[in-house]
């Protein structure tokens, strides 16, 4: 859309999002909008969003690489749903240094 902005959308998230609106707003840019943004969304928002219910929501697009900076900015939450995606990703990359230093956080 013309009159959409990715900067005062994600200047927005930042500012007033809930959880649940900040999922919506993921899955608009996933589906709609701006897949390629989608990384840097979630990366300004942090962890205004559960990161568990992003990653299972990404897998069921098969777009997990779109999210990668993501699950490494996230990825110090400990979660086993988030390290599991990082981890793959890796692997699937042939990331051996990538895995090693995901395996050690």
């Amino acid at each position: 859309p013309e009159a959409w902005s990715h900067d005062r959308m994600a200047s927005t998230l930042v500012a007033v999002a809930t959880p649940d609106t900040t999922l919506r707003a993921a899955k608009f840019y996933l589906d709609e909008v701006s897949p390629g943004q989608l990384n840097d969304l979630l990366t300004r928002v942090g962890t205004r969003v559960d990161p568990t219910r992003i990653v299972e929501y990404v897998r069921k697009r098969d777009a997990l690489p779109l999210i990668k900076g993501y699950l490494k900015a996230v990825q110090r939450l400990h979660s086993s749903v988030v390290n599991g995606a990082l981890n793959e990703l890796l692997l699937q990359e042939e990331d051996l240094e990538g895995l090693k230093t995901s395996l050690a956080v």
